[in-house]
């Protein structure tokens, strides 16, 4: 009996309820006995069985009609003929619930005909577009999920079952693979089975919901094979399909193996043994005899057996795979491979030669300066023991080695021309970013490897460098790349690889995303690679790529360079200034140049406004680390300082920290700064982007390198423990964002490449955590710096010391070091300096070996200089406490932190499974829950998108003001015993939340559940009407004053902008009530500039004494006069103001002055006594200059925290659903400083408003009041509190028909889709008519109020013909009815009845008013026929209805009409834009009253589009002001300048205003140049100098100069022009302005002249030689080769070997390889001795190959696979050593010629070089 035929009475007897005796197993081959037993329940429980044998037809019991959405498809199948699904086609198997069992077995074979990519729906059994509905799906997922079983609806339990796995490993192309799922619905768990074996079966997807699953079929919804319905009509299967069957019950194992024998072709375990051992190849796609790295020894064959594994060498080649190479030789190991299964066993035998690791040598120059003032210590030099960090240094190293390198570097292959050898990885790695990660992978790697000297990993990096390597050389000759040119994203076009780039600077049109962001990270995980391991291939690479940058920007247009620099680009500038460090080729400073920004650094350092508002953040921050980059680079290489780049850089850090940054350091909200300091008000889901937090601690660490000021190394501890250690989890996933608003949580990724997105966080965070030793220590000199207390170790090894700290800031306020000496004896003279944290709550000690110590304390750190002994104990107390921090834009907001730890409360996981979508396979959690409260809240990408709830609000108990809790914040939080966990007391936290209120825990330990780091905080304090008038007056006086200046202070006077002038005055300071005062004497006055306002009216504020009351003072201001006598006013204080109002023409007439980079209008202001006799009044305790106060009254937002907002004519209305009992709402005034009054009560705007809601409508009476505190503007607010919809809004959901969601059968109807017949896209509901009452509703409940007027709108046709009605009426009436209430007391009511004719879609029309009694308590509306008759009576079977719509049309819809009205009148209101204040404020307030409208009352809205011009031409105009503002400063900035240069001198102080003012003009744009009025004195002064200079100064003999000793130079084949160092009296000399240098003889090899003539100062000539040699392990080409020297002897003894041919098209066309005895480098001959390795592999052309007379040794594969090579002559008797596989797959009849006399020598030394046997060797 044949084995497939056992297999098959194997399962009829099993399945027909035969007891089978012994196990069925694929290895039985004998006939199976059995006894009868029982009929099998299983065997009948089959529902479907479709054999696909070129139909479609069930072959069980059902007989279920199965169709094709198009003509059917068949391949070669498992058995017979298979059903093929090409991507596009689908089965119905109908609507039998038969198919959706509650208890189930799936069974089929699958073949994958290609490589699957995306979803492919196996089979949909769940409602039409309802992924949630009732019922079951299975979907091939994706590459890493290969099957997924989702069962349940989410309304009662939905679950996920899943196999995590390698779907190409699963799913094999070409092979037919069986799988079973079963499914319990009694226990609820789901097995799968692939070739009849259990596998792994996890459920760790959706899990929803909490009550019993059900799958219960239905007989209406239709059931699909091959996608997910026509409600998402996508997941379309491309695969092949066979024996499809679902069965009733859950099978055993036994069952399932039952079933795949059926048709599996069973092996016996001889030919599974022998099988696996023909497809076992672990080294496929290597070259076997040049193994770097380790490879994977699968332990399990293809068809199940086992695999084990012996090496002969384990110390090289473990058996496991693990490769560590040799130091001293390459050596040759045998793998041999057990192959096992049952009995039978086969070995198969790997002969490998691993390589030994090699000492890379390259070339780089070393940086002769520094600019760094602090020295990081490398990694190897510092361990980290912090638990926490460790943790997660670990998590990380864990995950990179997860990585497959042939999946990270295959777009490279694939853009190189190159095949891949695995598919690229998932999310942004395939798409049009991939290939970022592999840059952070590398610098990831790079940093790991050097820290902890992990070796996997640094095998890994050997690999990926050596493959992009082969990338970089195949890609110059591929898809129209240049030479040099690396890229891995996918491109849509293969002739232009280059595309994106071309697009981005504008030459081109199509995708594109950020090309040269993807060649920033690439660009700089090459160059880290080299920096951290001293691989000289990445330098290489690396280089090669800063070439392609350079040939590709050099020659940029200014538009194109726009462009570019328009598209984020990383930190291009960056990397490539850190490359030139390295390198020091000028192309690769210029290329980074090119992305220098210098007009982006000079806005944002100009102190106004905004400057960052809308720019992303993570864009933008790397640019201001390249400009921080090119001022270390120019200094290190060149000893250039450009310290405008340092401010630059300096300038952004303090914007970004100051104004844009978060407590833990991070910033951006959805990725993009907004408005300076406003952070309370960007708070959401989607904040501080890690990526942010990773390159400003790159920023603030060089800061802190190159300044070495604290306030860095502050920012870099705060950002580093909160914000990036808050961005892993423990298993090593990152986070994206991190929210800051309360009650939202983190989202991961995940810690398995397999399952990624790779966003840019996840670059990044792999970076983050290999290098979390790079920033705790720092050297300089003789001082060790203590930057972070973390628990670590460094060593120093120059100082013969070593420093172990034992800290942990979460436990204690101690830190102890301990110091050791390596040598163990010698004291070692250090300074250890140890940062005073800002988080120090007191003063910090300092012990040494347990005794008190006196330490310096400099710039904020503590310095103990000594001579360190072996053992010292050194111990740094620093008192911690919690400290609470506010926001800078709303003063009732603060957070919390406890030393240098944020601290967050927790708050649950509820509502945890929901998420929003934010960017590309990237979410964000969509419910926000505070305790009781939450809502759902989408995102969107330019827009801030947030709610305030009640919850967040917390009432502070006692009599404390907000500010005074906060500042007794650590008698409120309670720390618990023994951890760092801390109970807020003293608010109504206890009671809002229950038990102990809210818990306090560090913020980086909360992930996996809500948190609060920030809260508001009220107190009745805060509330009283004095206090918040006090506090508005105080902040409006100070948003009003423009100036302001302290009289009697003189140094406060004799500023640059005040200047004070005077004459005969007095003054005092100190004087009791009065502060400090001056006054003019009798004919005396003093004078100040003050500044003022353009923009408004101005008033000068004068303070003077009661106790000067009668005496006068004259006051003038430009021409005008003011005469004041002082009055005895009232009151207690010794003083009283007086404003005077200083006329517009005198405000217009205003100076313009630059002080600094700022300019200013400033007007004179005067000050006399008036008297001839009698000195003037006081001015006294402060002097003003005040702006008007605005008198703007608006309320320009109001934000209620539930419910609907609409706006009124006389104000708003908010609709809050019942089940909302207290509604918080947010007021924003347009005045911060104005007042809001609710009901004559004032309150405290700033703050959240509450209102607890009765039943029906509330009214509340607003007031606000401008700035002025006099201009008032009156609201009504409506509180209603119902559940109905307002007029215009849609009640019914899904009326366009989209999918057959929301629309319910009614009596003795089934619904379906209309795909052909429908009245608009996309499709029609079809309702099938089987009895008297069939129609189609929708449950309206909660949506319609009693006595409201509806609209119901909807189209309905009813056709003739098959699948519809056989013999339909010509016309029929339809009815749209309403059922109110639900069960036996439901009632039903005709709205109103249409007629409809037959095949044409007939509108039905009409209104309704709800009765007054209705039963509301369950609604719905109803389609139905008017006939009251059977189908078969009125012959109408089935109809159709579409675009169903019904809102409300009640007096609500007038209140509309008018609300819309006023909003348009608003806007017609702006007339013409000017750029004024006045019309700004027309635009904003029209710009509020319509964003406050509703979608329906927006339409009403006629004039919008003039709104959205007025904004736009607004901004145009202030942009303009700005530029012209900003112009005319830096203008007079430099003419300023040029008018200090005054008479023209030779001295170094005349020559220093000169250079000063010509820096300045060349800083300058175009459009500046222009005005700048006096710019020709400035060249006419640098003329005048330069006369001066040649005509007076005596010139010096150069003669005389000392030349620094040129070193000598490698020969290049170019001229040799080294730089000199030329001085003069000690005096270092600029070539071209002292003297000029030619050159002679310096190309070749030998003497070299260089001849140094005066010039200016200095006279003569003086000539120096230098040499130019070769150094060993050059590389050279001559003729068509390329030689490496290695002996570098240029007097007849060089040696060199020959190792490769010159280029890529000498390999291809190369047909004689005629080495020669000697070649000629430099004009130096040089004996050709070797030649090397693979020096001629694949030259196929090759015919003939002569070997020159002075060759000693070939290389192995010196020849490899010459194929044409057939005569071989060597010339040379010297042959000492020939490589394996020299000759490997030369020409099977090649013959080798030697000479005579060392035939037999030569024969053996050729013996088995890889030549066939047929290759002779002759003399």
């Amino acid at each position: 009996m044949k084995k497939k035929s056992l297999w098959r009475k194997a399962l009829s007897l099993l399945l027909a309820g035969t007891v089978v005796m012994g196990s069925i197993h694929p290895t039985w081959a004998q006939e199976i006995q059995t006894e009868e037993s029982p009929q099998s329940a299983f065997s009948d429980s089959q529902e479907i069985a479709l054999k696909f044998e070129g139909n479609l037809d069930d072959a069980s019991a059902n007989h279920v009609s199965v169709t094709s959405s198009k003509e059917a498809s068949y391949s070669e199948g498992i058995s017979g003929q298979a059903l093929s699904l090409d991507g596009s086609t689908y089965l119905d198997l109908g609507t039998s619930g038969a198919l959706q069992p509650e208890e189930m077995t799936v069974s089929f074979w699958l073949r994958a005909t290609r490589a699957l990519n995306g979803e492919h729906i196996i089979m949909w059994n769940k409602p039409s577009g309802a992924w949630d509905g009732e019922g079951w799906y299975i979907s091939c997922l994706n590459d890493s999920r290969p099957l997924v079983l989702s069962v349940g609806a989410a309304s009662k339990h939905l679950k996920e079952f899943e196999v995590a796995a390698s779907r190409a490993e699963f799913f094999p192309i070409g092979e037919w693979v069986h799988v079973a799922i079963t499914y319990s619905s009694e226990t609820e768990e789901a097995v799968f089975y692939r070739n009849g074996k259990a596998v792994t079966t996890t459920s760790v997807g959706k899990d929803m919901g909490s009550g019993k699953i059900t799958t219960a079929g239905n007989e209406t919804d239709h059931k699909y094979l091959g996608f997910n319905s026509p409600g998402y009509n996508g997941g379309f299967a491309n695969l092949d399909l066979d024996e499809y069957e679902i069965y009733s019950a859950a099978a055993t194992a036994e069952e399932v193996e039952a079933l795949y024998g059926l048709h599996a072709v069973v092996m016996t375990d001889e030919e599974i043994v022998e099988a696996d051992k023909d497809a076992l190849d672990p080294f496929a796609g290597k070259d076997m005899a040049a193994i770097k790295a380790s490879v994977t020894l699968p332990l399990k064959g293809k068809n199940g057996s086992a695999i084990s594994w012996e090496s002969s060498q384990p110390e090289v080649v473990s058996a496991s795979g693990k490769v560590k190479r040799p130091t001293d030789e390459n050596k040759d190991v045998v793998l041999t491979a057990t192959i096992s299964s049952g009995a039978a066993s086969t070995a198969k035998v790997f002969e490998i030669t691993v390589l030994k690791k090699e000492e890379q040598q390259v070339e780089v120059p070393k940086n002769p300066y520094t600019a760094y003032c602090q020295e990081q210590f490398a990694l190897n030099d510092v361990r980290v023991t912090d638990v926490y960090y460790k943790g997660a240094q670990d998590a990380d190293i864990a995950f990179l080695k997860k990585f497959d390198n042939d999946r990270l570097i295959a777009g490279f292959r694939e853009n190189a021309g190159l095949a891949a050898n695995a598919m690229r990885y998932n999310g942004w790695e395939n798409g049009l970013l991939a290939g970022h990660s592999m840059g952070h992978y590398l610098s990831a790697a790079a940093q790991a490897v050097q820290a902890t000297g992990d070796e996997d990993l640094a095998a890994k990096l050997e690999e990926l460098i050596s493959g992009l390597k082969e990338c970089q050389e195949a890609a110059g000759s591929f898809g129209g790349s240049k030479e040099g040119f690396l890229f891995g994203a996918n491109v849509q076009d293969a002739s232009n690889v280059e595309k994106q780039f071309d697009i981005v600077q504008g030459d081109a049109q199509g995708n594109t995303w950020v090309p040269w962001y993807n060649t920033h990270k690439l660009l700089q995980g090459l160059v880290d690679t080299y920096k951290y391991t001293g691989n000289a291939e990445a330098l290489e690479v690396a280089s090669n790529l800063g070439d392609w940058a350079y040939n590709r920007v050099g020659n940029w247009t200014a538009e194109q360079q726009r462009r570019a620099c328009g598209v984020e680009y990383g930190g291009m500038n960056d990397c490539l200034y850190e490359l030139y460090k390295y390198t020091h080729k000028t192309e690769h400073k210029e290329a980074a140049h090119k992305f220098d920004e210098p007009d982006l650094y000079k806005v944002i350092l100009s102190g106004n406004e905004d400057t960052l508002k809308g720019r992303h953040s993570n864009t933008t921050i790397p640019k201001f680390v390249g400009a921080l980059n090119r001022y270390v680079a120019l200094k290190e290489v060149e000893n250039v300082e450009e310290s405008d780049y340092l401010e630059y850089a300096e300038g952004f850090w303090t914007l970004v920290v100051e104004k844009h940054a978060f407590l833990t350091g991070g910033t951006s909200d959805m990725e993009h700064f907004r408005a300076d300091s406003a952070l309370d008000e960007i708070r959401t889901q989607c904040n501080c982007e890690s990526c942010c937090a990773h390159n400003m601690l790159k920023l603030s660490r060089g800061l802190y390198q190159v300044t070495g000021k604290k306030k860095y190394a502050d920012y870099y501890e705060r950002t580093l423990r909160n914000a990036i250690m808050g961005a892993v989890n423990e298993q090593g996933a990152f986070s994206y964002f991190t929210p800051m608003a309360t009650g939202y949580y983190k989202m991961f990724g995940t810690a398995d490449p397999e399952t990624n997105m790779f966003w840019c966080c996840t670059g990044t965070g792999m970076e983050n955590y290999t290098k979390l030793a790079d920033s705790i220590y720092f050297k300089s000199g003789n001082s060790i710096t203590v930057n972070q207390y973390v628990a670590s170790e460094v060593t120093w090894k120059e100082k013969n010391i070593r420093l172990t700290q034992n800290s942990d800031v979460t436990a204690s306020e101690k830190a102890e070091f301990t110091v050791s000496l390596l040598d163990g004896a010698s004291p070692a003279e250090a300074a250890i300096r140890l940062r005073i944290p800002d988080w120090a709550a007191g003063s910090v000690t300092v012990k040494i070996n347990g005794e008190a110590a006196n330490a310096a304390e400099e710039d904020n750190y503590l310095v103990v200089d000594r001579a360190w002994k072996n053992g010292d104990k050194l111990e740094m107390s620093i008192p911690m406490e919690v400290v609470a921090y506010g926001l800078p834009d709303n003063d009732f907001v603060y957070a919390f932190q406890y030393g240098p730890t944020v601290l967050a409360a927790k708050l649950g996981t509820e509502e945890w499974n929901d998420a929003v979508g934010a960017g590309v396979n990237l979410t964000a959690p969509a419910y926000k829950v505070v305790g009781n409260e939450k809502v759902r809240l989408e995102v969107a990408y330019g827009k801030t998108i947030k709610q305030v709830l009640g919850t967040e609000t917390l009432a502070i108990k006692g009599t404390e003001s907000t500010k005074e809790f906060m500042k007794n914040i650590n008698a409120h939080m309670e720390k618990a015993e023994g951890k760092l966990e801390f109970h807020l007391r003293g608010t109504d936290a206890e009671e809002v939340f229950g038990g102990e209120g809210l818990t306090f825990v560090p913020f980086n330990t909360l992930n996996a559940e809500r948190y609060g780091i920030y809260w508001y905080f009220e107190s009745a304090e805060d509330s009283s009407e004095e206090k918040i008038l006090a506090e508005k007056e105080e902040g409006r006086f100070a948003e009003a004053v423009v100036d302001s200046i302290q009289p009697g202070y003189g140094q406060y006077e004799n500023d640059a902008v005040h200047q004070m002038d005077e004459s005969d005055t007095e003054f005092e300071t100190g004087v009791s009530g009065l502060g400090s005062t001056r006054r003019a004497k009798a004919g005396g006055y003093f004078s100040y500039n003050m500044k003022v306002d353009k923009n408004t009216s101005n008033s000068l504020l004068c303070q003077f004494a009661k106790a000067d009351a009668g005496k006068t003072i004259k006051i003038t201001v430009g021409s005008k006069v003011f005469r004041y006598t002082v009055e005895n006013a009232a009151g207690d204080e010794a003083f009283y103001k007086k404003y005077f109002e200083i006329p517009e023409e005198e405000i217009r007439k205003a100076q313009s002055i630059t002080v600094g980079s700022e300019q200013f209008d400033v007007v004179k202001v005067k000050f006399e006594s008036g008297s001839a006799t009698q000195a003037s009044a006081r001015i006294v305790n402060g002097l003003f200059m005040m702006r008007a106060y605005s008198k703007d009254a608006r309320l320009v937002e109001v934000a209620p925290s539930a419910g609907r907002l609409k706006v009124t004519n006389d104000g708003y209305v908010i609709r809050v659903p019942l089940a909302v009992e207290r509604l918080s709402v947010t007021f924003t005034l347009a005045d911060k400083s104005g007042l809001l009054y609710i009901d004559g009560v004032l309150v405290n705007d700033a703050k959240v408003q509450k209102f607890a809601l009765g039943e029906g409508t509330e009214t509340k009476k607003l007031k606000v009041y401008a700035q002025d505190h006099t201009t008032c503007q009156e609201y009504m607010l409506k509180l209603v509190h119902d559940d109905g919809l307002e007029a215009g809004e849609e009640i019914i959901v899904n009326g366009d028909i989209n999918g057959d969601a929301n629309w319910k059968a009614y009596g003795e109807a089934t619904l379906s889709l209309g795909y052909s017949t429908i009245h608009s896209a996309p499709h029609s509901l079809k309702i099938n008519r089987t009895g008297k009452e069939s129609g189609a509703f929708q449950d309206i409940t909660g949506k319609v109020k009693a006595g409201a007027t509806y609209e119901i709108d909807a189209y309905l046709i009813f056709k003739n013909g098959a699948g519809h009605n056989e013999n339909p009426p010509a016309n029929a009436d339809f009815h749209v009815s309403v059922l109110y209430g639900e069960g036996n007391s439901q009632k039903k009511e005709v709205i109103f009845s249409k007629n409809a004719k037959l095949n044409d879609w007939a509108n039905l029309y009409g209104e309704y008013t709800v009765p007054a009694d209705a039963d509301l308590s369950r609604v719905a509306i109803l389609f139905e026929p008017a006939t009251g008759k059977e189908p078969g009576e009125d012959g109408i079977f089935a109809y159709f209805i579409d675009d169903i719509s019904m809102k409300m049309i009640d007096s609500h819809a007038n209140e509309d009409a008018e609300t819309a009205k006023a909003v348009a009148d608003k806007i017609a209101a702006i007339g013409k834009v000017s750029f004024t204040s006045e019309c700004k404020d027309k635009i904003d307030a029209a710009r509020a009253a319509y964003d406050s409208l509703t979608e329906a009352q927006k339409a009403l809205v006629g004039n919008y589009s003039d709104l959205a011009e007025a904004e736009q031409d607004y901004e145009a105009l202030k942009k303009a002001d700005e530029a012209a503002k900003a112009d005319k400063a830096a203008a007079k900035a430099v003419s300023d300048k040029i008018a200090l240069i005054g008479t023209v001198s030779y001295t170094a102080k005349s020559k220093g205003r000169i250079d000063a003012a010509r820096k300045a003009y060349d800083s300058l744009s175009e459009a500046q140049k222009k005005l700048v009025e006096n710019y020709g004195v400035l060249t006419a002064a640098e003329a005048k100098y330069e006369e001066l200079k040649n005509g007076n100064a005596p010139k010096a003999d150069i003669a005389k100069a000392t030349v620094k000793k040129i070193p000598a130079q490698i020969y290049s084949g170019k001229k040799c022009q080294p730089a000199l160092t030329v001085t003069y009296g000690g005096k270092a000399l600029k070539k071209g302005v002292d003297y000029t240098v030619s050159y002679s003889n310096n190309v070749k090899i030998g003497t070299a002249k260089v001849k140094i003539s005066g010039k200016g100062r200095y006279r003569g000539s003086i000539s120096k030689a230098f040499a130019i040699t070769v150094k060993k392990g050059k590389v050279y080409k001559a003729g068509n080769y390329k030689y490496q020297i290695t002996n570098a002897n240029t007097k007849g003894k060089g040696t060199v070997t020959l190792t490769g041919v010159k280029d890529k098209n000498v390999k291809k066309k190369l047909k004689k390889a005629n080495v020669p005895a000697t070649v000629n480098i430099g004009g130096k001959s040089f004996r050709v001795t070797e030649i090397g390795a693979g020096a001629f592999s694949g030259c196929r052309k090759v015919a003939s190959a002569a070997l020159g007379a002075n060759v000693a040794k070939i290389g192995g594969k010196a020849f490899y696979s010459c194929k044409s090579l057939k005569k071989i002559t060597i010339q040379s008797k010297k042959l000492k050593s020939v490589g394996k596989n020299a000759l490997k797959n030369v020409h099977a009849k090649a013959v080798v010629k030697v000479p005579k006399s060392k035939l037999k020598a030569y024969q053996k030394l050729l013996k088995g070089k890889g030549q066939r046997k047929t290759v002779k060797i002759i003399k």
